[in-house]
């Protein structure tokens, strides 16, 4: 993987039929999904990319927000200083969580537009460290089970369609 120092959101995929390593930075993919039939290796790769996520990154730098209505895949993190908040495992936790996210999403923007630091976040941490301001972490949010989240509270995927459609840069 590149140097995490370059890319703190960079992940692997794997490698291609080369042996090439494939690995892709979240600020160039902000929203993942994954599907696959049981035991194909979902889980594997999300605890591989939580894992990744947190050895390369202080919890400073970064938050993550975890949720998982089966209260089975996530529970192992739950004493990480990574965390934003405990993990979510109720789906209406999940919709005031994601509403919440998406008020944090609108507050960098007008922070953003304040500062006159560009439209994105390692431009806006760019500017806080030449003005002597916090710098802000970047935000993850790891959703299992999205399905069964969804069916248990409708208004869950309207929260993360808003979210989706703005939160590139934030």
């Amino acid at each position: 993987l590149p140097s995490s120092k370059e890319h703190p959101l960079c992940i692997g995929f794997g490698k291609n039929i080369t042996g090439d390593v494939i690995s892709c930075d979240f600020n160039k993919f902000p929203h993942m999904l994954l599907a696959g039939t049981t035991g194909s290796g979902k889980s594997v790769f999300i605890h591989s990319m939580i894992m990744t996520l947190i050895s390369r990154n202080s919890p400073d730098l970064l938050k993550l927000v975890l949720i998982d209505p089966k209260k089975v895949e996530m529970m192992s993190y739950q004493d990480i200083l990574h965390l934003l908040c405990p993990i979510i495992s109720d789906s209406e936790q999940a919709k005031v969580a994601l509403t919440k996210l998406y008020d944090e999403m609108e507050k960098r923007n007008e922070m953003f537009s304040l500062s006159r630091s560009g439209r994105d976040i390692d431009s806006y941490n760019i500017w806080a460290d030449e003005h002597n301001v916090d710098r802000l972490p970047y935000i993850i949010v790891v959703v299992d089970e999205f399905a069964d989240l969804v069916d248990n509270c409708k208004e869950v995927s309207r929260c993360v369609s808003r979210l989706a459609a703005k939160s590139r840069s934030t």
